[in-house]
């Protein structure tokens, strides 16, 4: 579908140019380790994206292909340094940011030996139980930063729009993987639904980040 394709491009544009301004703002000299652990995210992202993409050209059948594997793996790296940004954002509420870490390593044991097959589906309960944890981190960062002695400026402040953009993309992208293993097979009528919404909210949560890099360049451009 035409609308699918544009969607598509329009997302691959705000992946490539939150990672150009990631590479900007640490050129210009914000180089803390939360802003390295975002650059490294993107980097991946932009690289398993790409991948798909260069695929997508090749395989006329992309269930003739599965890929899955590699997005779990993919998966399990992102949110480890997901938990590894907030662990060093967050000042009173660090012991919960471990305890969801270990949570999420104990949910993949329990699909991986239990109910899925990492290798040909879709990871499920680790997302969930993923998304759903980095959800609460973020609200636990907003509501450090909105309590503390010298609050910052929340427009200004990069992880509050990394954080919104991340609630954001875990509205959507949360249903959508419970259905994901089974959409092929019993939800085709609603499978271009599905697949759309998870695309759009992927591109919101891409210019929530551009903004924040945006206004952190700023930031340092004004020091």
């Amino acid at each position: 579908m035409l609308s699918y394709d544009i969607l598509v491009k329009v997302l691959y544009f705000f992946e490539i140019l939150s990672l150009l301004l990631v590479i900007s703002a640490l050129v210009k000299g914000k180089r803390d380790a939360t802003t390295i652990a975002l650059f490294v995210i993107l980097l991946i992202t932009f690289t398993v994206e790409t991948i798909g993409f260069v695929q997508s050209l090749v395989v006329e059948d992309p269930r003739t292909f599965n890929n899955q594997l590699y997005f779990n793996l993919y998966n399990y790296l992102c949110f480890s340094l997901w938990y590894y940004i907030y662990y060093q954002l967050l000042v009173k509420y660090k012991f919960v940011v471990i305890t969801f870490f270990v949570g999420y390593f104990i949910s993949v044991i329990v699909e991986y030996n239990y109910l899925l097959d990492h290798t040909s589906q879709a990871q499920v309960l680790p997302f969930v139980f993923g998304g759903l944890s980095l959800c609460i981190c973020v609200l636990l960062y907003f509501v450090e930063i909105l309590k503390s002695d010298d609050p910052k400026d929340l427009l200004r402040d990069l992880f509050f729009w990394v954080g919104a953009g991340i609630m954001f993309y875990y509205t959507v992208n949360i249903p959508f993987k419970l259905v994901q293993n089974y959409s092929y097979e019993t939800l085709e009528t609603y499978n271009v639904y599905l697949y759309h919404s998870s695309i759009f909210f992927s591109c919101l949560m891409y210019i929530f980040f551009c903004i924040g890099l945006y206004k952190s360049i700023q930031v340092v451009n004004s020091k």
